[in-house]
């Protein structure tokens, strides 16, 4: 189980088993071959590539601890105690993934708006 940061270094999910949970420990996406897809929806969200995680747009929305720049690294704050995360029944998705443009700027989007697909 990975913490996930944002730009700040603040912890701000996780990623355990390809999934990716929210700060309140429910499942919100799941990553295939590198491509982040909603649950549920099945909307293409992004990348994880090299510990960042891009949206739609090319920009950096959060990191994992093991990222390698650049963009550069913030500097990260303790997150909490390893969650008991209940995995997702059905993590099926339609891939539907496109080419993106990464940049290595971070972007201005929440965590909860990029699960959230806006």
């Amino acid at each position: 189980m990975d913490a996930v940061f944002d730009r700040n270094g603040d912890p701000i999910g996780w990623l355990n088993d390809h999934v990716l949970y929210d700060n309140n420990d429910r499942s919100r996406a799941v990553v295939l071959d590198g491509e982040i897809y909603q649950l549920g929806s099945s909307q293409f969200l992004g990348r994880v590539e090299r510990g960042f995680l891009w949206d739609r747009s090319g920009m950096v929305v959060a990191c994992l601890e093991t990222a390698s720049p650049p963009p550069a690294l913030p500097d990260f704050h303790a997150p909490p105690d390893d969650p008991q995360l209940e995995a997702p029944g059905d993590t099926s998705v339609q891939r539907s993934g496109s080419p993106l443009r990464l940049t290595d700027r971070w972007s201005q989007r929440t965590w909860v708006r990029f699960l959230d697909g806006l």
